[in-house]
């Protein structure tokens, strides 16, 4: 059997370390709490039973998951989405840049099965399921079992996750797609099979999010590197960059095809992602202030996602107790965790659903921790279960959780998705020849969830402090100066703007001759 603590095993020529990995699976061994591996008695009833409660858990999130489905969008990426099922226009932000054409086009596969409406929860259930299976066969094919089964669980259960998955975005391709590159290293044959493998595992996630790869190429490279017999390391970690930068370089090629061209997507990314740069980024012109508030952002979250392993550790040190590290898992799990930390620090972060593409190392390094300092397998059994259990708690509590961990929860979609009803049934039922619609501001949504009408009309847009209104089209996004003329017809407007923290509509008489410009909004608001 091999040790994750044990130094790199030598081989004999026609023995490579999956053969090793492979035969050891059939071996009556299991991991205990130090590490090591003892005995079952004789039989793999042990193994046995942890795939029965690793199906056991995929059948379960396949049942309990939909309970969590609901009927909007929550916010502007997965409304981009949706519209891309009907309609695939990068250049009018149906989705927005890079394209993720592959995730689309899955999604139109899932629609078949389930409506447009969920087609995406049900894309990102698959997708965690595939991230579970790759993460348990990763650390199965290095004898930890049990260890594979606690880490699985707790990344299909974790809010973070299970938010970005309901919501219908497209980063849980990240902690998928992450955990198969580990299970890639960590079971693939030679060079010539592990690159192939890497390659389609590359090729898939960048038709869904290019930058991921560059991301996730460390974790590939160094893994490949480490766990490896000593005369194979370079060779295979050679093979990993080559099938990565391959990968990179024809996904690369795949969505800016489906964009329309180079400099199609240029303008689409500029649109989006040269946008975000420019409000956060010192390399893009930001103030140092902004950029240094970005990174705090980050770095909270960060620490937030790593706190249990983090207190474990420093529980550990307190009573003297550290256990011994696995000493090629440390630089295998700096590689999955740091050019992530460091690219959205440099480059741009918003959101901290970009966490996911790490999130199972903190994972599998909070169970390990728990299964080395339990006072016995039970106890840890116990305490894994119980953590798995406040996942769900927590991303079920509702409103009782502050901003932004709200954000988080069950509760938050849920109430964007009736807001975003009662906002499409109000300017759906408007009489769109008289009726003008002015938006100041919403208590939960943006412009964008207008943009799931169909035949949105025309609106224009107030923004405080400016004389002048803006016209915008919501399906395409574009926008125009609105002048202050009102067109013939229009009697009738229509203000939504937010006071004492709810959203209101407020309708007003337009006689003829109004001129429509901030102050009229401004006293239409008081």
């Amino acid at each position: 059997m091999v040790r994750l603590d044990a130094p790199a095993p030598r081989f004999g020529r026609n023995r490579t370390l999956s053969d090793v990995l492979r035969r050891s699976l059939h071996e009556p061994m299991e991991p205990t709490l130090d590490g090591r591996l003892a005995p079952l008695g004789g039989t793999d009833r042990g193994s046995i039973v942890l795939h029965r409660l690793f199906v056991a858990l995929l059948l379960c999130l396949c049942v309990l998951y939909p309970a969590g489905w609901v009927a909007f969008p929550p916010d502007v990426d997965p409304i981009n989405f949706s519209l891309a099922l009907a309609d695939f226009d990068v250049a009018a932000q149906r989705p927005h840049a890079p394209g993720y054409p592959l995730f689309v086009a899955s999604a139109r596969l899932t629609a078949a099965l389930v409506g447009p409406a969920h087609a995406y929860q049900a894309l990102n259930l698959l997708l965690l399921g595939f991230g579970a299976v790759s993460l348990y066969a990763a650390l199965s094919s290095c004898g930890q079992q049990r260890l594979g089964l606690a880490a699985a669980a707790l990344t299909v259960t974790h809010p973070l996750a299970l938010a970005a998955a309901l919501a219908g975005e497209s980063y849980v391709a990240d902690a998928a797609f992450g955990c198969a590159v580990l299970a890639v290293v960590l079971g693939a044959h030679g060079a010539r099979t592990r690159a192939v493998r890497l390659f389609a595992v590359f090729l898939a996630l960048g038709t869904i999010r290019p930058v991921s790869v560059a991301l996730l190429l460390p974790l590939a490279v160094v893994g490949s590197a480490l766990w490896a017999a000593p005369h194979e390391r370079v060779r295979l970690a050679v093979a990993a960059a080559l099938a990565g930068t391959a990968a990179l370089a024809a996904a690369y090629g795949v969505v800016i095809a489906s964009a329309g061209g180079p400099s199609s997507f240029r303008a689409a990314a500029d649109k989006v992602m040269g946008a975000a740069m420019r409000g956060s980024s010192v390399l893009a012109g930001a103030p140092w202030r902004s950029h240094l508030s970005m990174v705090a952002h980050l770095a909270a979250w960060s620490v937030l996602l790593c706190a249990p392993a983090l207190a474990l550790a420093g529980w550990a040190a307190a009573r003297g107790r550290i256990p011994r590290v696995p000493t090629r898992a440390l630089p295998v799990f700096a590689a999955w965790c740091l050019p992530a930390i460091a690219f959205y620090a440099t480059v741009y972060y918003l959101k901290p659903t970009y966490h996911l593409i790490y999130l199972p190392a903190p994972l599998i390094a909070t169970a390990w921790l728990v299964y080395r300092l339990a006072a016995s397998r039970r106890a840890a059994d116990a305490i894994m279960l119980a953590a798995v259990a406040a996942h769900v708690a927590f991303f079920v509590a509702g409103p009782r959780w502050p901003q932004p961990l709200y954000r988080l929860t069950l509760g938050y979609l849920e109430r964007q998705s009736e807001a975003t009803a009662r906002l499409v049934g109000l300017v759906g039922g408007l009489d769109r020849r008289r009726t003008l619609l002015v938006w100041v501001d919403h208590a939960e949504l943006s412009l964008y969830a207008l943009r799931l009408l169909r035949d949105a009309p025309p609106v224009l847009v107030y923004v405080p402090g400016q004389r002048a209104l803006q016209r915008l089209v919501p399906r395409s996004m574009a926008w125009a100066p609105a002048g202050d003329t009102v067109a013939p017809g229009i009697d009738t407007l229509v203000l939504v703007h937010v006071r004492n923290g709810r959203t209101q509509w407020r309708t007003a008489e337009l006689p003829s001759g109004t001129r429509i410009d901030g102050a009229l909004v401004e006293r239409l608001v008081r």
